[in-house]
């Protein structure tokens, strides 16, 4: 009697754990597919040497306006491709979690920051010369690669991930929180 109770438990929650970790799988593959990979680091040569093991990401907000629908264009309200070609970043986070992991610290990177922008190639594969101008011009640039060679630079820190978040992907997590709430003095 004894021993098929035992079983019925461990049966069951040999069931459980096998359910949970179905779902679990499921759900992190969903999300994890709609993820967009790029080589953010492809071309970096001279990068600064890991200090420890901390880790340190650059997250950035574009507003970049490739890949939306019609709908999402005209439901988001942010112009076109036509009217905001290109790509710039609005938003330049530098987060750097301690070795022990406990500890995060987020510094926002004014996108209007004078820096040096080294040579590198144009769109059409031109060689433009190393100019003093905004940081997020280097996003506007050179993407990600050409962002992460000046924040390195500028900051002596290896970074070691990177992100980056459109306005469809600001949307959708803003609507995944609940929606953020607008007050105004005068109707808009």
């Amino acid at each position: 009697m004894k021993s098929t109770r035992v079983t019925r438990i461990i049966t069951s929650l040999s069931i459980g754990v096998l359910a949970i970790s179905a779902i679990s799988w499921l759900g992190l593959s969903q999300i994890t597919g709609s993820l967009k990979r790029v080589d953010a680091f492809a071309g970096l040569n001279s990068r600064p040497e890991k200090a420890s093991s901390a880790v340190n990401y650059l997250l950035v907000g574009s507003d970049t306006r490739e890949g939306l629908t019609a709908a999402e264009l005209r439901s988001l309200r942010v112009g076109s491709t036509r009217t905001a070609a290109g790509q710039r970043s609005d938003t330049i986070l530098l987060v750097h979690i301690s070795k022990a992991r406990d500890k995060a610290v987020i510094i926002s990177l004014p996108r209007d920051t004078l820096v040096t922008i080294p040579e590198h190639l144009d769109a059409n594969g031109k060689t433009v010369s190393a100019v003093r101008a905004k940081l997020n011009a280097s996003f506007s640039w050179g993407g990600a690669p050409l962002l992460i060679q000046v924040v390195e630079a500028q900051t002596g820190l290896r970074i070691d991930h990177y992100v980056e978040i459109g306005f469809a992907g600001f949307a959708k997590m803003v609507d995944a929180l609940g929606g953020i709430e607008v007050c105004t003095k005068k109707a808009i």
